[in-house]
């Protein structure tokens, strides 16, 4: 066993040991091992449990279904398995390490204090198909829901996943923000929960619904849908207040334990109590030279007290100690406490809510004006963002754009926000409770509309939004950086549409390449609905309408809704050939001819495109011209066959254009098309290293649905070479991916998969179907590489 299975197991064991109600020694007792034995695998030795014990530890522990399985799972390798040597051709092909089934975030500091919660969570947990953690802001719900995920990840062979609800403000989203999760893109037809319940219904796996408080009628009627439908799923939520929902268990997040300040306490004392221990670790990381010490211990205790063992509170108190000593902390504390208490009461009933408030009030006190300034300010942003964008949003009065990154370096020493450097750009956000706070302190100093006109002029003028299709490295550097500011980009477009502000019709549309290439189809259709609904608004630049109603055609026939695209795009049609803007009129007609192929309408999907190609060489934008001629050339392979000697130029001049202006999403479209062409004359080695060229055009910018269609194709090969363990675990890939994108396979991928489908059905024994079940467990970038290797010359 590999020491990271090890560790796995041994945490797993201890687990079920501890759910069951047993000591080590009890465990060894039912199952007829030594102690020592016990002990050495909760260690997490290396070495490989035989057979016949781990049999007789699953009994002892009374396991069975699931947890049995997930227990056996890492004994038991028979879900990854490799096809062997065949008589055709040996293939050596290494099963992938299978990577952590979790989005947990790395862990920057320790976590202190909650192993009691973390112990007796674990039955309730086991047995509850819904438990919310529920407590005040900066209690350490967030946290401790990680530390939960990290500790029981093993138990769910299907994942345990975060969802981070904080930025959205749309209650409408909550199931888009789950999907994205979990992989899954926009629904094809629209329904995302239908779809995502299809997704979850047969998988054991841990959903974590992270900060809900503002949105908690959507997230209790997803919960109740989804455990309603879906026997094995359990979900774990934070809020400030139960969902309500049947079946739920609620667990109340306190307060860390605090010393008592009436008692004589010592430096050993103190450490007992783990408000103070997160203090003093978070302190001594703010200031190394802090000595703990009977001296200063007391001071120690009145600060936990003074903040009611709230650990956000104790953090941002901690965050001083490189300016002030513990003695001098406490003084400012006790000094502040009882007028802030007062003026808090106000806002919450709950003590938490107003010592959180207190200390919160007390931090921002101790702010020059020129931090609180751009404090309030950051509450704009949603998701994040970058020293440019603080700069151009956040500048003004007192701050100067060249004093915002001193002023940011500021508040991050103070650890009033977080910064992550890791990118190539350092990201920063607030913590929640700090950014509501913010946002408060802004609406009371009559600058919101200010400051959240401005989020939006800069967000929704990016230079990337309505860019030209981008080429090179700019291709996948584009939309990075789309996606990266897809919270605020969803924040701007809600402020411009609730303000009827025609930008947003203008930048709904110029991100039109986010919606399509992310994979976003029903988003990117509900903002552009809404763009081009607005009423009130005195002038519409008729190109932007014209760019929308592009975009909305090209969603709808993308996202499997072809029987939707044409009237969009034939008012697009009309309005850029009155324009004489060649480019949309291009666009215009590969939507048109799209629609007609998927609804398998040829002959006018090839007039419609032979037009788009005509169009585009007009308004001379190659990348453009490069999908439209791979485009033309499927469809005329599909009315005059695998021997038309015109689908081949076309083709050709595709590959070519898009080689030149190195466009890999145009390359990839196009290389795919001429591997078919090529197979369908029977030159399997022609096609075979165009499929591998194309699958690795399309990694490099994130295509999943051009990865896809290549996996299906690569397992096609495998099949017909008789490889075809390896074939089904491809297969298995692809249809899983498939499935996560909610795109149904297109005309010939049908005829292909169901041609497997029936062949392997005849082979269909245990090895090949487990090899299909390990495709499908795969991560698509594991995906791509078993494929490229298995059916490398």
């Amino acid at each position: 066993m590999a020491p990271s299975e090890a560790a796995i197991f041994s945490d797993l064991l201890r687990d079920h040991r501890r759910a069951a109600g047993l000591t080590q020694e009890e465990l060894a007792e039912r199952a007829g091992v030594s102690p020592r034995s016990i002990s050495e695998l909760e260690r997490g030795g290396a070495h490989v449990p035989r057979r016949d014990t781990v049999a007789l530890l699953v009994r002892a522990l009374g396991l069975s279904g699931a947890d049995r399985e997930a227990f056996e799972r890492l004994i038991d390798n028979r879900r990854r398995l490799r096809p062997g040597p065949t008589a055709s051709q040996p293939r050596q092909t290494p099963t992938p390490q299978r990577p952590p089934m979790n989005n947990l975030p790395r862990s920057l500091t320790t976590f202190v204090g909650r192993d009691h919660e973390l112990e007796n969570l674990v039955p309730v947990l086991a047995t509850a198909p819904l438990l919310t953690l529920v407590g005040a802001g900066g209690v350490g719900k967030t946290r401790l829901a990680q530390e939960i995920v990290r500790h029981n990840a093993p138990r769910y062979p299907d994942g345990a996943w975060i969802v981070e609800l904080a930025g959205l403000t749309d209650p409408a989203l909550v199931t888009d923000a789950v999907a994205r999760v979990l992989g899954l893109r926009d629904i094809r037809g629209g329904d995302t929960t239908q779809r995502l319940t299809d997704y979850l219904r047969d998988k054991r796996l841990l959903l974590v619904l992270d900060n809900c408080e503002h949105l908690v009628a959507a997230c209790a009627a997803l919960s109740t849908h989804l455990l309603g439908e879906c026997a094995d799923l359990q979900i774990l939520a934070t809020s400030r207040e139960p969902l309500a929902v049947a079946g739920e268990a609620t667990w109340l997040v306190r307060p860390l334990e605090v010393p008592d300040i009436q008692a004589f306490v010592t430096a050993d004392q103190i450490m007992e109590f783990p408000a103070a221990r997160l203090f003093v670790e978070r302190a001594r990381a703010a200031n190394n030279a802090l000595v703990l010490t009977d001296e200063n211990a007391a001071a120690i205790a009145r600060i936990c007290v003074n903040v009611d063992g709230i650990p956000l509170a104790l953090e941002l108190a901690a965050a001083l100690s490189r300016l002030l000593t513990p003695q001098q902390l406490a003084e400012r504390l006790e000094q502040e406490a009882g007028a802030l208490s007062v003026s808090s009461l106000s806002r919450s009933g709950l003590p938490q809510h107003r010592t959180m408030r207190a200390t919160i009030d007390w931090s921002h006190a101790l702010l020059s004006e020129c931090e609180q300034a751009l404090l309030r300010r950051l509450s704009v942003f949603a998701g994040g963002w970058t020293l440019e964008l603080a700069e151009d949003v956040c500048s003004g009065g007192c701050l100067e754009r060249s004093n915002v990154l001193e002023t940011l370096a500021q508040l991050v020493d103070k650890s009033v926000l977080q910064v992550d450097a890791r990118e190539s750009a350092a990201r920063y956000r607030l913590l929640e409770p700090i950014r509501q706070y913010a946002a408060e302190r802004l609406e009371l100093s009559g600058e919101s509309t200010v400051y959240r006109d401005r989020h939006a002029g800069v967000l929704l003028n990016l230079p990337e939004i309505g860019a030209p299709e981008p080429t090179g490295s700019a291709e996948m550097l584009m939309l990075e950086r789309l996606q990266r500011e897809h919270d605020n980009l969803r924040a701007a477009l809600r402020w411009a549409l609730d303000h009827a502000d025609p930008a947003a019709l203008r930048a709904a549309a110029g991100l039109r390449l986010l919606w399509e290439r992310g994979g976003h189809f029903q988003e990117g259709s509900s903002w552009l609905e809404q763009a081009l609904a607005l009423r009130g608004v005195d002038h519409v630049p008729v190109m932007d309408r014209c760019r929308a109603l592009n975009a909305r055609s090209s969603l709808c026939w993308r996202g499997g809704q072809p029987e939707r695209a044409g009237p969009f795009a034939e008012e697009a049609l009309a309005i850029a050939r009155a324009e004489g803007e060649a480019g949309e009129t291009a666009r215009a007609l590969l939507n048109l001819g799209m629609s007609a192929f998927l609804l398998h309408e040829h002959p006018s999907a090839v007039a419609y495109l032979e037009d788009a190609a005509a169009a585009a060489r007009q308004a001379d934008e190659p990348p453009l011209l490069s999908q439209v001629l791979s485009y033309l050339g499927r469809a005329l392979l599909w009315v005059t066959g695998p021997l038309d000697l015109h689908a081949a130029e076309v083709l050709h001049e595709s590959i070519e254009l898009a080689e030149t202006v190195q466009s890999q999403y145009a390359l990839g479209q196009a290389l795919v098309t001429f591997g078919d062409f090529l197979w369908g004359q029977g030159d399997v080695a022609g096609a075979v290293p165009l499929w591998r060229q194309s699958l690795e055009a399309a990694s490099k910018v994130a295509h999943r649905r051009a990865m896809a269609g290549c996996l299906e194709r690569l397992g096609l090969v495998l099949a017909a070479d008789d490889h075809v363990e390896e074939a089904a675990w491809v297969f298995g890939a692809a249809e899983a991916q498939h499935e996560a994108l909610g795109i149904g396979l297109r005309q010939q991928e049908e005829i292909d998969h169901a041609h497997f489908v029936a062949v392997t059905r005849e082979q269909m024994g245990a090895e090949v179907a487990g090899a299909w079940f390990a495709g499908r467990a795969a991560t698509l970038d594991d995906a791509v590489r078993r494929a490229l290797e298995a059916t490398a010359s």
